[in-house]
């Protein structure tokens, strides 16, 4: 599940880090930015079993971390 996309590297670490602290299984990946504005730095946490499990944990990412508006990625997104 994608929790943020950041343009800033330092913050995506912080917050993964935070992120991982909690008890989530977090990680930034980089990716580039819209119409070649740099790069983005994606924060996500997951795998999991199912699309159900998922969902779950978007809600409690978003009632206790409080993450704006987490979402799910398919595998490989």
């Amino acid at each position: 599940m994608q929790v943020a996309s950041l343009s800033s590297r330092e913050e995506a670490g912080t917050l993964s880090t935070r992120l991982t602290r909690r008890g989530f299984r977090s990680q930034v990946l980089t990716a580039s930015g819209p119409k070649g504005k740099g790069k983005v730095y994606r924060v996500r946490v997951g795998p999991y079993r199912s699309e159900d499990d998922a969902e779950r944990a978007a809600t409690k990412l978003a009632r206790q971390e409080n993450v704006k508006s987490p979402w799910v990625v398919p595998d490989g997104m």
